[in-house]
């Protein structure tokens, strides 16, 4: 026997056990571990969409970000 099967006997077993009022909780758990990876393929697709990016146009983005938006601001406050 495996060791995925052995898990998976004794997820059975655990579930076999429980009272029918829990039986929901885990089937709400299983679908939210299935969300989970979803979500994560979702975000993992965008993976390498800024590598073509000019430096500079990154650092606008990311690491300059909080100091234009404080430039962004004190311009709009002015007008």
């Amino acid at each position: 026997m495996t060791a995925d099967q052995r898990i998976r006997n004794q997820i059975k077993d655990k579930i076999e056990q429980l009272p029918s009022e829990k039986l929901a909780d885990v089937l709400d758990f299983l679908a939210s571990i299935d969300d989970q990876e979803k979500h994560i393929r979702e975000i993992l697709s965008f993976a390498g969409s800024w590598q073509d990016l000019d430096q500079e146009v990154v650092n606008d983005l990311t690491i300059d970000l909080h100091k234009n938006r404080m430039v962004s601001n004190r311009e709009i406050e002015v007008e």
